[in-house]
């Protein structure tokens, strides 16, 4: 179904090697040779699914609930939140979460436009359509990336009597993976300074996360007064 054999692994090789470069050619129109960016992201999250479904048995039933996507949305259209308020935006700001824990690609699938749209204006160097497929492979890759270095954190976690050790180094890895694949993309596709690209890089996913975030709010609270 995903037709892992059609540039997959060409794709991931390039994208580690030379992520900005690797994008413009797909940008470009060499996109034989590399792999789909939607598909990618699909494969990636099936992975991510496949790991976290694994338990240990003794506290994942109580787990799910917290987290689900009906829970939230139960609670976001009880009477006890007013429609427009203070309270109901708090909570769209921890839907994020919520989506992260169960629905990956509707979480990005969501979010991705947005981040296109601030990326547009605040690069100015692509359409949004290639802001769209650039954002697709880097949140894939990047993914993917911290997916083969999951047995070291696995290791870490069972090493770290309570967590705080791990996390803390789980972050940082996670984070130095992140901001500098996406730094040297859009260094690379924008031809600017490593410490401005990395400003208007940060500038476009967090406003992009906020104008999702007001969207996502705007359209929920109709729901709830209709």
């Amino acid at each position: 179904m995903f037709e892992l054999n059609r540039g997959l692994w060409r794709t991931i090789r390039d994208l580690t090697l030379k992520p900005g470069a690797t994008i413009r050619a797909y940008l470009d129109g060499d996109t034989k040779k590399y792999y789909s960016p939607v598909k990618y992201l699909a494969v990636v999250a099936a992975l991510l699914y496949l790991l976290l479904s694994f338990d240990t048995g003794d506290t994942a039933s109580n787990v799910p609930d917290a987290f689900s996507f009906e829970t939230w949305k139960t609670k976001f259209f009880s009477a006890a939140i007013a429609p427009f308020s203070g309270a109901s935006f708090v909570e769209i700001l921890s839907l994020p979460t919520v989506l992260l824990n169960g629905q990956l690609l509707l979480y990005f699938f969501i979010f991705l436009p947005f981040t296109s749209l601030t990326s547009r204006f605040i690069f100015r160097t692509l359409n949004f359509t290639e802001f769209v497929i650039t954002w697709m492979f880097l949140w894939a890759h990047v993914l993917g990336l911290l997916l083969a270095i999951f047995p070291i954190i696995w290791m870490l976690v069972a090493l770290d009597a309570d967590g705080t050790i791990s996390l803390a180094i789980i972050s940082l890895v996670s984070g130095a993976i992140t901001i500098t694949t996406f730094t040297r993309t859009f260094r690379y596709l924008t031809k600017g300074r490593w410490i401005f690209t990395f400003l208007k890089m940060i500038l476009a996913v967090y406003s992009g996360y906020l104008l999702c975030a007001a969207a996502v709010w705007l359209i929920f609270n109709l729901v709830k007064v209709a």
